[in-house]
């Protein structure tokens, strides 16, 4: 299957394309970690408000896109996702326990707020045989990381510092991640931090193209990004 040709940055590989299409390039067990943030079948249910979405306001046209592509993946998806990495984070994945099946270590995004219009937290499920743990990523955290990466642009964006959060403590050096749902790119951002190689992909263009300048204004407006050895730190609480 031939392939769009990939932008590379630094240690970060993205693909516009299809996941399934370039899941289906890889070998058994080629990524050591997939971290992904899949749609959670929210599709003709976001709706445009004056009042913003969780703080967020999101344009008429933005919802439109988000009902489109917000459709839970096929089956077939987390089958080739187990296929392809030894372990799996899969945000929303409350929303597929059917699919993936027990987890004894999920993880928990505290998002540091009560009661506002969207939920307290999200959840992770993850494979790693570890206990759960909670990231607090409270609205101070949030509000300096989306100044830092250029903005909140993304509908489901995600915080840098949650990324940056998940690698401390469930990769190690050397380690090759995978993520098929870019989205904002948040998580390129991390990698590149860290010096993580990251293989990813985004099939809508609007946000490939908009990810793909975010990430290099970034990239850009650093000094340097490291060698792993040099940027990798990991906590004590590790994978192992």
């Amino acid at each position: 299957m031939m392939l769009p040709e990939p932008v590379k940055i630094g240690c970060v590989t993205i693909f516009n394309c299809d996941c399934m299409e370039l899941l289906s390039t890889f070998r058994d067990k080629e990524f050591d970690l997939a971290i992904v943030d899949i749609p959670y079948g929210l599709s003709g249910k976001w709706v445009h408000s004056e009042k913003g979405i969780g703080g967020f306001t999101l344009k008429p046209e933005e919802i439109e896109e988000m009902n489109k592509w917000d459709v839970l993946p096929p089956d077939t998806y987390f089958t080739e996702l187990e296929r392809v990495a030894n372990n799996r984070i899969v945000w929303g994945g409350n929303y597929v326990f059917d699919k993936l099946g027990a987890c004894r270590g999920p993880i928990i995004w505290n998002k540091g707020q009560r009661g506002f219009t969207l939920a307290d937290g999200e959840l992770a499920w993850s494979s790693v045989d570890k206990p759960l743990r909670i990231c607090d990523c409270g609205k101070s955290i949030r509000a300096a990381d989306k100044k830092n990466v250029q903005g909140r642009w993304h509908g489901t964006q995600k915080p840098k510092y949650l990324y940056s959060w998940l690698l401390e403590r469930y990769a190690k050096p050397g380690y090759k991640i995978l993520d098929t749902y870019l989205g904002s790119g948040t998580h390129a951002m991390a990698c590149l931090d860290m010096g993580f190689e990251l293989i990813a992909c985004e099939i809508s263009d609007k946000y490939f193209k908009e990810a793909v300048t975010r990430i290099q204004e970034y990239v850009s407006s650093h000094e340097r990004i490291f060698e792993p050895s040099e940027k990798i730190k990991l906590s004590e609480e590790s994978l192992f």
